[in-house]
């Protein structure tokens, strides 16, 4: 299965390195993929397998590929529970305020950012993650909203080696051109004037919630997800499998 994917910054050497056996949840592009799929009815157990359900042969047809992407995106983000990624640290934080998280994403990663930055600028701290005795939140954020919003193309990502650690890298994202073409927001912000990005402490939350863009976030009413290309009367219904559904 390993070499049949090709996956946005996946590289299957190192997975190799740091796994002699590889299971399901070392292989985070499948693990997504099978929970993805099964969550929205593309797969069916048989036999100890999993096979492609009805609807999962139905949702590839070209009638419905227009949409499948941000469809996808909607199930991702709202519906599966992310917290296996990440190994349950913290929950499900910071899934919970995806749509917040999302929004100050739209203003924070306009230029190359690491992802304690974007932790820092983009998300509520809960307690579990105040009172936490290192910087997980910054990995729960990257495994949870980054990679995922760059698997779908919304985030670029790169990484720079740091010198004396052969296998380290610092990594970096911002907002792809498709970013703002995908995703609107209705959303009302306590700052006025000119938005620009806060200062910020260390740690999520060290500076107080206002020093976050998240923190000025008083309200978002809706969060529009939107194929880039649509065709004629497309739509994102509130239940996105509703649209994939052939009645007749």
């Amino acid at each position: 299965m390993i070499n049949r994917f090709i996956w946005p910054s996946f590289d299957k050497d190192q997975l190799f390195r740091m796994n002699k056996v590889v299971n399901e949840h070392d292989f985070w592009p499948l693990l997504f993929i099978r929970q993805l799929a099964q969550t929205v009815g593309f797969l069916r157990k048989s036999k100890g397998h999993f096979r492609a359900a009805p609807l999962g042969r139905e949702a590839i047809t070209e009638v419905n590929l227009p949409v499948l992407q941000a469809l996808l995106f909607h199930v991702t983000m709202w519906q599966i529970d992310l917290r296996d990624f990440g190994s349950g640290i913290h929950g499900r934080w910071p899934q919970g305020d995806v749509s917040v998280v999302l929004w100050s994403l739209s203003v924070a990663a306009n230029d190359w950012q690491s992802p304690e930055r974007l932790t820092r600028l983009c998300t509520i701290p809960n307690n579990s993650v105040l009172a936490a005795e290192w910087d997980s939140s910054s990995m729960m954020m990257e495994a949870r909203i980054l990679r995922p919003l760059h698997w779908f193309g919304l985030l670029d990502h790169k990484q720079e080696a740091i010198e004396g650690r052969p296998f380290g890298e610092r990594r970096f994202y911002r907002k792809t051109g498709l970013f703002d073409r995908f995703l609107s927001f209705d959303v009302k912000t306590e700052a006025s004037g000119a938005m620009g990005l806060p200062q910020t402490g260390d740690r999520p939350g060290s500076a107080g919630v206002d020093s976050t863009l998240a923190g000025m976030a008083s309200e978002i009413d809706r969060v529009e997800v939107s194929q880039p290309n649509p065709v004629a009367d497309q739509g994102v219904a509130p239940c996105p499998l509703n649209l994939m559904n052939n009645s007749g």
